[in-house]
């Protein structure tokens, strides 16, 4: 990890709006990183399960370099966003999975149904 000197250091942390920023980059790549585990999660294609895998850990390789750049610059995380962003990511993930779960309820529905019907047809032939 490289180091700044005290000048540069002044500099970049004199810049309130990117300080911002970069706290804000780092804790919403993890927000990111959860939801791409959820969408990941609620796919049947092995490629785009693949791709979406891949794409996670890019999100975590970049969350790991902004997170060099605050240490270089001796900017501290900020806790509130990231309390934050894992909430946020943690949520879109359950969405995520909860569609799942939601769509696989309903599309065995209508197999159920058939299935009752069939009863229901086989009960009324026979006397």
């Amino acid at each position: 990890m490289p180091t700044a000197d005290a000048s540069a250091k002044e500099l970049v942390n004199g810049h309130v709006r990117l300080v911002k920023l970069l706290r804000l980059a780092y804790s919403a790549e993890r927000a990111a990183a959860y939801a791409y585990i959820g969408h990941a999660g609620s796919v049947d294609d092995a490629a785009a399960k693949a791709a979406l895998t891949q794409i996670e850990a890019d999100e975590w390789e970049h969350r790991a370099a902004v997170l060099d750049i605050l240490r270089t610059y001796d900017i501290p995380v900020s806790r509130v966003l990231e309390v934050r962003f894992f909430l946020i990511g943690k949520l879109i993930s359950a969405s995520c999975l909860r569609d799942r779960l939601v769509h696989a309820v309903l599309l065995r529905r209508p197999a159920r149904e058939r299935q009752r019907l069939r009863v229901f047809h086989h009960a009324a032939v026979l006397p």
